[in-house]
């Protein structure tokens, strides 16, 4: 439950209050980690972070975009529906950088869990992995 309610506040704040919004998708992000439930949040938290570090570190937003996706098809879910419109968002957003973003998304469908856990922290603090 308190995954689930960091991400829905961080995705209602995504434009009024960016900062907060991933500082709530950090939280949501660290406790999933520690307990290894709730995928559905994490791939919301990680278009979060995707849409806003996506002008600064698009080749990584788009795989954490593409990793969301791959967990989504491994799994047999579509997600939350109310998270559908920030995936295309921050899908449009990161589009917009210029990058190879068509492989670049698939790229990131081949990430383990570790691995998108650890870019999505790392983009979140700003730096490239």
């Amino acid at each position: 439950v308190t995954i689930g309610a960091l991400v829905t506040k961080a995705v209602a704040l995504r434009q009024r209050d960016p900062s907060a919004a991933l500082r709530l998708a950090q939280q949501a992000i660290e406790i999933e980690a520690e307990h290894l439930v709730m995928p559905a949040f994490r791939v919301i938290a990680g278009d979060l972070v995707a849409l806003v570090r996506a002008d600064q570190h698009p080749e990584d937003s788009a795989r954490i975009l593409g990793s969301g996706r791959g967990l989504r098809d491994r799994l047999g879910f579509a997600g939350l529906w109310w998270a559908s419109e920030l995936h295309e968002e921050a899908c449009l957003a990161t589009q917009s950088r210029g990058i190879d973003f068509d492989a670049t998304y698939e790229q990131g469908k081949e990430l383990a869990a570790s691995e998108v856990r650890r870019l999505v922290l790392a983009t979140y603090e700003g730096s490239s992995v």
